[in-house]
């Protein structure tokens, strides 16, 4: 059974710049198999207002700790204005949660993080933030 959990994403509040206050409202419907294993969907609300597609989520739960990445067909961006756009030239973007579950089973809070894939990447951790937090609570 798919249990929908929605919530906010906000950027590391130590990196000065224009999304440092930034919330991103996000859902998640996490299928927990037997064995501890995550499937499912994964949407922002900056993401989806430009694009209708959901990232594919994988992972696992360990006890009370979590940890799901969410595969991206295509690299979603911030400008220097704050202004969401995706490049197509940069397929394949990966974006790790980790966090834990509290003690009722309906809260989750952690970071999470962009896994870069190139070095062409890397050049562009001074201007795109790359990492955060987030809490997301269940809904059904």
């Amino acid at each position: 059974m798919k249990n929908k959990w929605t919530g906010t994403l906000t950027f590391d509040p130590a990196k000065p710049g224009v999304l440092s206050d930034k919330v991103v409202a996000c859902e998640f419907e996490i299928l927990l198999d037997d064995e501890g294993g995550i499937s499912g969907t994964y949407k922002d609300a900056d993401y989806f207002a430009v694009t209708e597609t959901t990232a594919r989520i994988t992972g696992f739960v360990d006890e009370n700790f979590l940890s799901i990445v969410a595969h991206f067909p295509v690299r979603g961006l911030y400008d220097p204005d704050g202004k969401f756009y995706l490049d197509a030239d940069q397929l394949n973007h990966e974006m790790a949660f980790y966090g834990d579950l509290d003690e009722s089973g309906d809260l989750i809070s952690g970071n999470w993080e962009i896994v870069e894939r190139t070095a062409l990447d890397l050049n562009a951790l001074s201007v795109y933030y790359t990492s955060g937090f987030f809490e997301i609570k269940k809904v059904d």
